[in-house]
């Protein structure tokens, strides 16, 4: 009974490895590969494993995110990492930890999107609502916060006039308060700022 949540576990410690090998500029492939591992392990144990399944997003979007770096291609496994979050909010509507890893996704996507010159409206729309909901289920959460003035701070990307300073200074205002909850936020969020 417990088997998917102990494989779910080991894959967020590698999942969080790649996070720091990426904030420090290494190669994050052996964490990434060990956490799906563990996800597909986690499957074995039980299918559709919401937390595994949003935790296999991470992971690609972590693969994504180097793969980027890399000038190679990146986009179709950020989208199947969106997927599965979204999958993954689906089948679990209240636990804003899902919510929030969604939201990161989509904000990730939003972003890949902007740099290939498509408007990302959708992508931003699914995120705000996921991070909305991260915030109803958990009110002032920093990491929830920084998320969505990072939100802000690309839909601004896509307006003009006032309603660009609006989103601008609304992501000012989000992200201040999510830096003064937890200022380490500031290495991975400090550039929407």
């Amino acid at each position: 009974k417990n088997m998917p949540t102990m494989y779910w576990g080991k894959a967020i410690v590698n999942y969080l490895l790649a996070r720091r090998d990426l904030d420090v500029g290494r190669d994050p492939s052996a964490a990434i590969n060990e956490g799906l591992a563990q996800i597909r392990a986690c499957y074995t144990a039980q299918q559709g494993f919401p937390e595994c399944q949003v935790t296999e997003g991470q992971l690609l979007g972590a693969q994504a995110e180097w793969r980027k770096q890399q000038r190679a291609p990146f986009v179709a496994t950020l989208e199947r990492a969106r997927k599965l979050a979204t999958q993954a909010t689906q089948q679990s509507a209240t636990n804003e930890e899902l919510q929030l890893s969604r939201a990161e996704l989509c904000l990730q996507q939003a972003m890949a999107q902007w740099d290939a010159r498509q408007r990302p409206e959708s992508v931003l729309r699914e995120g705000m609502e996921a991070v909305t909901q991260a915030l109803t289920l958990s009110r002032d959460w920093p990491r929830a916060l920084a998320v969505q003035g990072a939100l802000f701070w690309q839909q601004a990307q896509l307006q003009e006039g006032a309603a660009r300073d609006e989103s601008l200074q609304r992501a000012q205002k989000i992200l201040s308060s999510a830096f003064a909850g937890n200022p380490l936020l500031k290495r991975r969020f400090g550039r929407f700022w």
